[in-house]
């Protein structure tokens, strides 16, 4: 059967509005509406490095609980996370699937990863919010 969603995890991740943060989420394969609809937006007119933004709005079908994604999220995300979205989306199109072959740091030997999941491990603890300016500022700090 063909597989037409992949699931993948941020490296950082999207914090709404309360502050929460979400890093899982949901992609679907791009299909020639898409590509139509998106090239044909003003915005696009307007300024084409909004392409991979209205794209990936109509593409990314869930992100945490989220189930409709607007370009106003997908501007909110951090460039790491637009980045991965963007490799993510090349690799599920081209691809279709998010499996790739890489050697043992250790013995050299040829293992498969999941690229969808490899953030999925890292550990990210929130240290403390605060208030800076208008905003609210959360450190965070990677787990060993």
């Amino acid at each position: 059967m063909l597989q037409t969603e992949f699931d993948f995890v941020l490296p950082i991740g999207y914090r709404d509005e309360s502050g929460r943060l979400y890093r899982k989420g949901c992609m679907r394969l791009v299909n020639a509406k898409d590509e139509i609809e998106v090239s044909n937006d003003q915005r696009i007119a307007r300024n084409e490095d909004y392409y991979p933004i209205l794209l990936l709005s109509r593409i990314i079908t869930k992100l945490g609980p989220l189930t409709e994604i607007t370009s106003e999220v997908i501007e909110k995300l951090f460039l790491a996370d637009l980045n991965y979205l963007q490799d993510f989306h090349s690799r599920i199109n081209s691809k279709g699937d998010t499996m790739e072959k890489v050697s043992c740091e250790k013995c050299g030997q040829p293992i498969d990863i999941n690229m969808a999941t490899i953030f999925e491990n890292q550990g990210i603890n929130e240290k403390k919010s605060k208030v800076v300016g208008k905003s609210t500022v959360t450190e965070v700090e990677k787990q060993d």
